[in-house]
């Protein structure tokens, strides 16, 4: 759960908020250094969701939690319907 609060919040301080206060556009006072940010923090980010998704198929009780309503949502793309199928959960 660590590593999801740390992507949520990197995400939303510095990703979120600039784009919501248009600081990514063209002629924005320190547009630059937002853009730079965001690009380490996105980077940061899918390394925390990696560690976040191990975590939860290392953890038996987070695994049944968290793989049945994915696996049972009827509004699933065709794809994640075939890697749902298959099971996350390390056995």
């Amino acid at each position: 759960m660590l590593h999801t609060g740390l992507a949520f919040g990197t995400f939303h301080r510095y990703i979120y908020m600039p784009y919501t206060y248009h600081q990514f556009s063209s002629g924005a006072h320190g547009r630059v250094l937002a853009l730079v940010k965001a690009g380490a923090t996105a980077l940061f980010d899918k390394r925390e969701i990696r560690l976040a998704v191990q975590d939860v198929k290392a953890n038996p009780t987070l695994c049944r939690v968290l793989a049945g309503p994915s696996a049972s949502s009827a509004t699933a793309s065709p794809a994640w319907r075939t890697r749902s199928k298959a099971g996350i959960c390390l056995r």
